[in-house]
């Protein structure tokens, strides 16, 4: 890829992380490649840099594949020694099933000090801000973003004093811009805005050119010397060139995401390889097993590799924004790669599987109402005795935000 982005791979499962420490080996059998699947090493992308959620806990920074270890029938190669591990603690999908963290940020700290070896940068405890996390919990973007400085501040100390060598990463929080960059000069006030910036809350935006607003505003706002991450931006919004202006890096789980979904349809079409389908093994109950893992990385591969591609045609099916059948520019990417037209006929929609369909809800949804009314109701909060915890009392948050 001949972008100057720099992508961090990142795997949500087991498999998953087989796949990729097969796509980190030095060397590839053979045998890998699938038997009947059109599939080469070249096909695969050259693993160099890796992201881990902590809050998986099953996800650890490996080093290659060790000589001796059993992939399938056969044996592996020596792996690579060379990849750049950056840690997140994973707030977007816990908070997404919880109210609350269900660990500290000592537990999280002692994770990053005994990895240290290996792991180049580690992005600081953050809280997300998505609508629908905040609304469900009756808080506000800004005790969120409170929130996040007070788990920088206290993180930062305990790394220090655990003498932990990995570079913090400090989080932009917020939703709309204007958060952000109030945010960010929450964190400069306390010297929190380091050489390495994250920019939360953006992967599950549907929007193109309001991730683009998002990136652009982070960009503008924090001095020349940070090098900004984007925290799951979809393959798409990496098209859009003020995202390419501005991120030093970016990362995804979507390419394990496509065969989650897959696996739960009847009829599918595997993942897109050197312009052709490629069928899963047992194509009519797809197994997420590392083969099927390591099919669904090289189509995304793909995908990534002409979006970043300096040289790719801007119209070869990856710009940041489509015209609709309607003439508007709202198709929206699913997670499983199909492209979702609110603007199409009903009968000609194509809603292959149930985040297509929740897409097209929203993107209905919001052609009937006002672009600023994009806030849920908020539910009345049920205190509990620690105010940390899943609903935070109107006193507690005034007090909170009193203290910034």
């Amino acid at each position: 890829m001949d972008s100057d982005i720099t992508f961090y791979w990142t795997g949500g499962s087991g498999a998953a992380n087989k796949a990729l420490r097969i796509a980190a080996l030095d060397e590839h059998p053979q045998h890998y490649f699938l038997r009947d699947h059109p599939l080469s090493p070249e096909d695969l992308p050259d693993i160099t840099h890796g992201m881990i959620s902590y809050a998986t806990k099953e996800n650890t920074p490996w080093e290659g594949v060790p000589h001796g270890t059993k992939l399938g029938k056969r044996y592996s190669y020596q792996g690579t020694t060379d990849i750049d591990w950056t840690v997140d603690c994973g707030g977007y999908q816990l908070l997404s099933s919880k109210s609350a963290y269900d660990f500290s940020i000592a537990d999280f700290v002692d994770f990053i000090a005994t990895h240290d070896d290996y792991i180049d940068r580690v992005a600081l405890r953050d809280w997300a801000c998505e609508p629908d996390l905040t609304a469900r919990d009756g808080r506000s973007v800004a005790l969120h973003q409170a929130w996040t400085l007070e788990d920088h501040i206290e993180m930062v100390d305990t790394l220090a004093d655990r003498g932990v060598t990995a570079q913090p990463m400090a989080v932009i929080q917020g939703h709309r811009p204007g958060e952000y960059q109030r945010h960010i000069q929450q964190l400069r006030d306390y010297g929190l805005i380091y050489d390495d910036v994250g920019i939360g809350s953006v992967c599950g935006r549907d929007r193109v050119e309001e991730i683009a607003a998002i990136i652009s505003t982070v960009d503008t706002a924090t001095p020349q010397r940070c090098d900004l991450h984007g925290f799951g931006v979809k393959v798409t919004a990496l098209g859009h060139p003020d995202v390419r202006a501005a991120l030093a890096s970016a990362d995804s789980g979507a390419w394990d995401g496509r065969l989650s979904t897959d696996a739960g349809k009847p009829v599918h079409n595997g993942p897109r390889v050197r312009d052709r389908w490629i069928d899963y093994n047992s194509p009519t109950d797809p197994s997420e097993g590392w083969r099927n893992q390591l099919l669904a990385l090289a189509g995304y591969h793909q995908r990534l590799t002409a979006t970043l591609d300096d040289d790719a045609d801007d119209t070869a099916g990856y710009t940041a924004s489509l015209p609709s059948a309607s003439g508007s520019t709202d198709e929206l990417e699913c997670v499983c790669g199909n492209v979702v037209d609110p603007g199409a006929p009903t009968d000609e929609r194509d809603l292959t599987c149930r985040h297509c369909e929740r897409l097209m809800v929203r993107a209905l949804d919001r052609q009937q109402a006002s672009r600023a009314e994009f806030t849920a109701p908020r539910p009345q909060p049920q205190p509990e005795d620690n105010p940390r915890q899943a609903n935070a009392n109107t006193s507690h948050e005034q007090a909170t935000l009193a203290n910034i």
